[in-house]
């Protein structure tokens, strides 16, 4: 974006760690509320506060952890409120929570645009969420293959330990149970077990960190 156009503040609801650092563009601001667990009307005193001395034009929070602050932005006259939803939690994976749900519903009014990344959460936004179809935006989360491709001539798997026959299934992120990567091993286990003519040809890599590395 538009260095010039564009002034970015990241506001972390607990704590700013060391992922901070990914972030390269000059200028962009880091708050931190210093959120304690479970409810916490001083966070919503203090973001009031902090969009009040910040005035942007536009508050953009992510799933769940972040929806209830839209009221907090409207009282401190943010004029444009958009929310994303990224995924679900592992604990509610098909998103069926009654109180979530209902959340979510209370919360629609103060939203201008509630978008998601990919086709099925959009449709689960429209359907069980109950947003209205001019709210809604699907921004599908991708890679841009024209961009991010192997070098011209690099050979299929002269990166990996393996040999060109192998088939090799892999999945990159962060190691936590909302990925559910014990449900891909179970998955890759039984592909081997219906397909037993591949299974001396089928590899699974795992690629990232996170705290349920050594249990994995």
């Amino acid at each position: 974006m538009p260095a010039g156009a564009y002034r970015h503040a990241v506001v972390a609801l607990t704590e700013v760690t060391d992922f901070s650092k990914k972030i390269n563009k000059p200028g962009v601001t880091l708050h931190a509320l210093h959120k304690q667990p479970g409810l916490s009307l001083r966070t919503h005193a203090d973001l009031w506060r902090l969009l009040r001395r910040l005035k942007p034009a536009v508050l953009h929070t992510y799933n769940l952890a972040g929806a209830e602050y839209a009221p907090v932005a409207l009282l401190a006259g943010v004029p444009v409120r958009i929310h994303g939803t990224h995924g679900r939690d592992a604990s509610d994976p098909n998103g069926t929570n009654r109180k979530h749900l209902m959340l979510r519903r209370l919360l629609l009014p103060f939203y201008d645009c509630c978008y998601a990344n990919s086709a099925d959460m959009e449709a689960w936004n429209r359907t069980l969420v109950g947003v209205p179809a001019h709210k809604s935006r699907m921004l599908g989360n991708g890679i841009d293959a024209d961009k991010f491709h192997p070098p011209a001539g690099a050979r299929e798997h002269q990166h990996t330990p393996f040999g060109p026959e192998c088939i090799v299934i892999g999945s990159v992120g962060r190691i936590q149970d909302v990925k559910n990567h014990a449900g891909l091993f179970d998955a890759f286990l039984q592909l081997r077990a219906n397909a037993p003519e591949l299974a001396e040809r089928l590899r699974l890599v795992i690629v990232g960190d996170g705290p349920l590395l050594a249990q994995l």
